[in-house]
């Protein structure tokens, strides 16, 4: 028998002989003929095991303590589904215990499980009485990954009323309000994100999307290299430079920035698919196959990959090949999706 379950058929027993003895001594046919002595002892009864009840609850609290301890160096190990069990133990011990749903909701949100993660931190929410600002920022991400998009602008309003200077849930917040259309909104949240820390550079990038919606080339442009410099390892930004150089027709400076993010990131599809683009300008149809090639590879159920790699082969003069991507493509069903913002959960308090 587990601690957990001694604790709780202590806490039921007593919950249980307690109303037993007081239903009987309150409403009990024998009642009136009671004597004195087994009234007082009917009542040390009810004392003992009400001290019972209260005993197993304490225990179970200082034991639940120790479980969510436990579970959060399992989670520092990576052992991820027995910080989970454990975390669900210490529920079980302690009902109440904030800790444990906080942090079995992170590892939940690390690992994609946004809507597993929303009930916990609600409950963890209610039992905190809202103080901890951070329950409403890691329910944000959760809503985010859950795409619930209106239920994380609200919880990102009550984070930020009151942390009003973490330039992350702007960031966040911007780029939510950006992805509903509402880049009047958008707009200043990531402009503040960046005044409270001009070195975030993921708020550069976003605003480098949100002015490339606004037809400002030229501050996307900045941004983007903003966002570049401030994190020369990732390549995303580089692919946005070169799809602005490509629009006004510099190829060979569109060229070199989609190789440079090639060379940073070689699993990033679209920095392959867009130089096959280049390409096919440039009538470079052997570069072009050689792109799609790789981009299928990364993204092979994308049909748009196979109709351009068919374009490639009818000009290399590979009908064969040519008439067996089309049909793929026609095959395949046309993606649309929206990549949510890179994102990092804020963990719980260690238990004191």
């Amino acid at each position: 028998m587990s601690k957990v379950e001694l604790i709780l058929i202590v806490r039921w027993l007593a919950i249980g002989l307690s109303v037993l003895f007081v239903s009987a001594f309150y409403f009990g046919p024998g009642r009136p003929n009671l004597s004195w002595e087994s009234i007082r002892r009917i009542r040390i009864i009810v004392v003992f095991l009400g001290l019972a009840l209260c005993g197993s609850i304490i225990y179970g609290k200082f034991y639940a303590r120790d479980l969510v301890a436990r579970a959060g160096v399992l989670a520092k190990e990576n052992d991820v589904q027995a910080a989970v069990s454990t975390y669900t133990t210490a529920l079980a011990a302690d009902t109440t215990n904030t800790n444990a749903y906080s942090g079995r909701a992170t590892l939940n949100l690390v690992h994609g499980e946004g809507r597993n993660s929303i009930q916990d931190y609600t409950r963890a929410i209610g039992l905190d009485g809202g103080r901890d600002p951070r329950f409403y920022f890691n329910r944000a991400l959760a809503y985010m990954i859950a795409g619930l998009r209106k239920r994380e602008i609200e919880d990102l309003n009550r984070y930020i009323s009151l942390m009003p200077n973490d330039a992350m849930a702007y960031y966040y917040r911007g780029t939510a309000l950006s992805l509903d259309g509402k880049i009047d909104l958008a707009r200043p949240d990531l402009e503040k994100s960046i005044q409270l820390d001009p070195t975030f550079w993921d708020s550069h990038y976003n605003l480098g999307n949100l002015y490339v919606r606004l037809g400002n080339d030229k501050r996307a442009e900045e941004e983007f290299t903003l966002a570049q410099q401030q994190n020369p390892a990732d390549g995303d930004a580089l692919v946005n430079l070169g799809n602005l150089a490509r629009a006004r027709g510099e190829l060979n400076r569109a060229l070199k920035c989609y190789t440079d993010a090639i060379r940073i990131n070689p699993k990033l599809a679209f920095a392959y698919f867009d130089r096959a683009t280049v390409y096919n300008s440039v009538k470079n149809y052997g570069g072009m196959k050689q792109d799609m090639d790789r981009y299928i590879e990364l993204r092979p159920n994308d049909p748009e990959g196979y109709r351009l790699r068919a374009a490639a082969e009818f000009f290399l003069g590979q009908a064969e090949s040519m008439a067996e991507d089309s049909a793929k493509a026609k095959q395949l069903p046309v993606i649309v999706e929206v990549e949510p913002p890179r994102f990092v959960p804020m963990l719980p308090k260690k238990p004191t």
